[in-house]
């Protein structure tokens, strides 16, 4: 696989795999760290396969997953200061997709989306109207992709 990476338009990935032989479904999962994403291959494209001259390949699915999606956790979230009743983090996080969530529980797989007015104030956004119930847990999360 060739991807749109840090490191240039068409970074290879190390790692390959042989074909399953006629017949057969293999799953292949590739991980990049240093992911670019800008479309910058043609067409305009993130990444692509190289097949060896002869060989056919049929495809069946593709899926990228942020590490956020893969793990349910905000992976790289920026920072939340919470004082005096309020939570505030850097407003660049607002620009890139990070949204507050809250849940009664660390492990509950049912994080809502925190509601309510927001400030924006010298790069700063501020959720002064949180839920009363004092048991509730919050994070910054990316929504997940449709």
């Amino acid at each position: 696989m060739q991807y749109d990476g840090l490191a240039g338009n068409y970074t290879l990935q190390p790692t390959t795999y042989s074909l399953p032989g006629t017949g057969g479904w293999k799953s292949v999962r590739w991980n990049v760290s240093d992911g670019f994403f800008g479309n910058r291959q043609n067409g305009p494209s993130d990444f692509r396969l190289v097949i060896s001259a002869g060989q056919t390949l049929a495809i069946r699915r593709v899926s990228v997953f942020l590490p956020e999606e893969q793990s349910g956790t905000g992976a790289n979230a920026p920072a939340v200061d919470v004082a005096n009743g309020s939570m505030s983090w850097p407003d660049t996080a607002d620009a890139t997709g990070w949204r507050l969530y809250s849940s009664d529980s660390l492990l509950s797989n049912n994080w809502q989306k925190v509601t309510g007015p927001l400030t924006f104030t010298n790069g700063v956004i501020r959720q002064d109207t949180l839920p009363t119930n004092p048991a509730a847990f919050y994070r910054l999360q990316r929504p997940a992709r449709q």
